[in-house]
């Protein structure tokens, strides 16, 4: 049959077992570089955001300090703290996961015919673990900064 729909060219058959491992090999390796580059992304958002909480505070400084002296509790004084980034956070990512659905429905419908789509739960899973890892890091500073002597804070005054 071969012959005769394509009589110039020579017939390489393969077995589909090895079509599908090479397949199943390439999407293992993407599965990997994705993760490889979102876990340094990841890494560089924290950093970045404990360096945007160490600025803030350093400017809020002698407010923090005086709200120490006037009878604030380390909880107050880390919701007012972390509020603003709480916000930032919340709009981040409602728009990061809309642009997200639509970003990754485009590639993979450009990539494959048939493929699993993207659910609700795999945005909400990923935007409770930023919201997690902010918590974690917006509250590690405030919270040492909530426990310092107020004297330091206000002694230049």
């Amino acid at each position: 049959k071969w012959k005769t729909v394509f009589p110039t060219v020579l017939y390489d058959g393969q077995f589909i077992d090895n079509k599908m491992s090479q397949t199943i090999e390439t999407n293992y390796n993407g599965v990997i570089i994705f993760v490889f580059l979102g876990f340094f992304a990841t890494l560089m958002s924290a950093t970045g955001l404990y360096t945007l909480v160490s600025l803030h505070i350093l400017k809020k400084t002698k407010e923090i300090g005086i709200r120490k002296v006037m009878g604030a509790s380390i909880l107050n004084i880390v919701g007012v703290i972390s509020i603003q980034f709480i916000i930032i956070i919340l709009v981040a990512s409602l728009m990061g996961g809309v642009l997200g659905y639509v970003m990754v429905d485009f590639s993979m419908d450009t990539a494959w015919e048939y493929y699993e789509k993207v659910t609700v739960s795999t945005f909400l899973s990923s935007v409770a673990i930023i919201f997690g890892l902010a918590v974690a890091t917006v509250g590690l500073k405030t919270i040492t900064t909530a426990n310092v002597n107020p004297v330091r804070s206000l002694r230049d005054d």
